[in-house]
């Protein structure tokens, strides 16, 4: 069962798959989001979240409205995103993430990680 990807923090780290020199197998439209999870309205006091996830759309603009991701991963609990290495094992194949450790005191949109798929480095 998906996640409700309704309540997820605008922060969600999402890897928009561009790549500088994609390979044949690379899909310029597709993306990744990660996400932590919670019951509850993320300003609520005393909301926790419960697990962490990756989801992925093989088209980005159809992530924009609360659509039904193709594929979610989730992980049995809380991932501190910044400076792990994250690996998903999706059907099409591996994701991997890092976030700088210093990533969430960066500007939005600034780059803050690095990412990959079993086919193709996606961000750096």
């Amino acid at each position: 069962m998906a996640p409700h990807f309704n309540r997820l923090l605008g922060l969600f780290t999402l890897l928009s798959i561009a790549s500088a020199s994609p390979t044949a197998d690379a899909n310029g439209n597709e993306i990744y989001y990660l996400a932590n999870c919670a019951n509850c309205d993320i300003t609520t006091s005393g909301c926790q979240f419960y697990h962490s996830s990756s989801a992925y759309y093989p088209i980005e603009s159809k992530s924009e409205h609360q659509e039904t991701p193709q594929t979610t991963v989730p992980a049995s609990f809380v991932i501190g995103w910044e400076g792990n290495i994250v690996e998903f094992a999706f059907p099409m194949g591996n994701f991997t993430v890092q976030i700088n450790a210093d990533g969430k005191n960066k500007v939005l949109y600034d780059l803050v990680g690095t990412a990959t798929t079993a086919t193709s480095k996606l961000c750096s």
